[in-house]
């Protein structure tokens, strides 16, 4: 699909439609949770995380500060 001039859904294997974000998409919605990782070391869990883009951007965000799990039903999401 293109919005503007912009291709903003791209197809996984021909059959998944993922989305493209630009780098630093989620920069200001995981800056925007740090206030909140208050207790020592804790477990983030991204449920319907898909490829786990925000997770990995919550990561470069926050680092090995926390545990970090994702799940998600498609198995090619969960194989990659």
């Amino acid at each position: 699909m293109i919005v503007g001039e912009k291709e903003v859904l791209g197809f996984y294997n021909n059959y998944q439609e993922i989305y493209k974000r630009p780098e630093g998409y989620f920069r200001a919605l995981t800056v925007g949770l740090l206030p909140y990782l208050t207790k020592p070391n804790p477990r983030i869990l991204g449920i319907g995380c898909g490829f786990g883009d925000f997770l990995a951007s919550l990561h470069k965000t926050y680092g090995d500060k926390a545990e970090y799990y994702g799940l998600t039903i498609a198995k090619h999401e969960a194989d990659l």
